[in-house]
Order: structure tokens, then C-alpha cells, then sequence
């Protein structure tokens, strides 16, 4: 199996030591498949092309700053391979090395989520996310991008082995939307506002309670959301903390539902 085939490959003993806990193992194993393709990467990302994990993204910005990384001081420059590779010294990583790979991940998953499910996985269970992808390099890797994907495999071979097998490139048909996706759906008036799909079923279950709130009462919408220990409960709830945004059109959305 391919699992096995990088399981047996060698890895950092850093990175040896990662373990998560089941639910992530889960969400991992969710988001990610094994491709059997000759000349393909073993490893592809399930990930929906339709939008970006923006709670997973904030869970990363957030595990930056926690672990003393400040992405803001590259965060308007495109930062490449070279610089990154440039500013290893002697194999050794160095805190411009970290601020550079981090603003590059971020810039990454823009077009490419391929590592996004991993790096909101490692900093849900608290890893310095940066620090594990740093140690998936040295000052001899060729591709930056090629390198993180290939470590990432086998990473992910010892901590979520259950992974998908395909035996074809993955289309469409195989993506799996997953709850934190933020998508853009349109009101009744036309106006355009992002929600994570766990709203679609939520609502769903929810509508009769959200039917005895008075209009536009956002205090008693998260007074419903409070009760509830589901996980689109939860997911909704972090997005609407974090998001203010687009929290006023959002709750609107909600009660325009009604």
C-alpha cells in the first residue's frame, strides 16, 4: 500500500514524535486521499476547489503568533523558494527562515491547499506548525513546495495511515466539501455573503428555534449556538467570533431564512 511505502521512508525524528488525537486523525482522514497514478504524487489533497478553510487559516495565524512568528513583516512581499532556502545557514533555522516559510505557506494554500487540513490540524493540538514544516527542509532541498508535500505524505502515513486509496487523479467527483469551507451564498435581496458549510445543515435542524427568535436577534441566535455541542454548532460559532466582517450581513442571512 502506498501508506506503507512512505511509512517505511525516513523521517525526521522530530517529526517521529507528532501525535494527534482522534478527532483530528479523523478530520485528516477526511481530507486527504492516496493517489495510485504512475507519475502522479502519491499524496493529493480532497480539499474543495470552491473556497478556502478561512477558520483553518485563522487557527494558523493564530499558532504563529502563540509560537513568536510574525508573518506581518513579509505578509505584502511574494515570497519564493529561493528566499527561504537562502536564509537556511549551515542547515540551521533561523527566525527569518520562519517568518519567510510562514507567509510562503499562507501564500501557498492560496492557490494550492494541499497542506491546508495538516497545518490547521497541527495547530488545533497546539504543534509550532511553522517549526514542523521548517524541519521538513534543509538548505539542500530543491523545491520548496515538492519537498513539503512529500514530507507531509509520510508525516501523515504515521499519524492518519486510514487514508483514501485512488487509482485515478482526483476529479470533482471525488472532492469532499468539508464543514469549516466558507462559501458564497446570496440573500433574497442579492447580496452576496460567505458562510461555512456546516450552516447548510445547521439551519436546517435549527430553523423551527431560530423561528421564535425576533428579528435580527444576534444575542439569542448565540444563545442557540451556546446550548449546542455539536460540531457545526461549534464551527459556526468560531466563525462568527472571528469574522466580524461579514458577522452583520451573515446573521441577517440567517434570519432572512425564517
Amino acid at each position: 500500500m502506498l501508506s506503507e511505502k512512505d511509512l517505511k521512508r525516513p523521517l525526521l525524528a522530530e517529526l517521529k514524535t507528532i501525535t494527534l488525537p482522534p478527532k483530528l486523525v479523523a478530520q485528516l482522514q477526511a481530507s486527504y486521499a492516496w493517489v495510485a497514478v504512475e507519475g502522479e504524487q502519491s499524496f493529493a489533497s480532497l480539499i474543495s476547489p470552491v473556497g478556502t478553510d478561512e477558520v483553518a487559516l485563522a487557527h494558523f495565524m493564530d499558532n504563529a503568533q502563540l509560537n513568536h512568528h510574525d508573518l506581518k513583516r513579509f505578509k505584502d512581499r511574494n515570497v519564493s523558494d529561493g528566499d527561504i532556502l537562502a536564509s537556511f545557514k549551515f542547515n540551521e533555522v533561523t527566525a527569518t527562515t520562519e517568518q519567510y516559510l510562514g507567509t510562503y505557506l499562507l501564500q501557498q494554500v492560496q492557490h494550492d491547499a494541499r497542506l491546508l487540513p495538516l497545518m490547521g490540524a497541527l495547530s488545533l493540538a497546539r504543534y509550532d506548525t511553522i517549526g514542523v514544516f521548517a524541519a521538513m527542509l534543509t538548505s539542500m532541498t530543491d523545491s520548496v513546495a515538492d519537498t513539503l508535500i512529500e514530507m507531509s505524505a509520510r508525516l501523515l502515513a504515521r499519524i492518519a495511515p486510514q487514508l483514501e486509496t485512488l487509482d485515478h487523479v482526483p476529479a470533482e467527483a471525488d472532492v469532499i466539501v468539508p464543514a469549516d469551507l466558507v462559501i458564497a451564498v446570496e440573500d433574497q435581496q442579492g447580496h452576496v455573503s460567505k458562510i461555512p458549510v456546516a450552516m447548510i445543515d445547521w439551519l436546517a435542524d435549527n430553523l423551527a428555534a431560530i423561528k421564535q427568535l425576533a428579528s435580527d436577534d444576534e444575542i439569542g441566535l448565540l444563545n442557540l449556538l451556546n446550548g449546542q455541542t455539536d460540531d457545526n454548532s461549534l464551527i459556526i460559532r468560531d466563525w462568527l467570533i472571528r469574522n466580524n466582517d461579514d458577522s452583520k450581513p451573515f446573521t441577517q442571512w440567517i434570519f432572512q431564512q425564517r
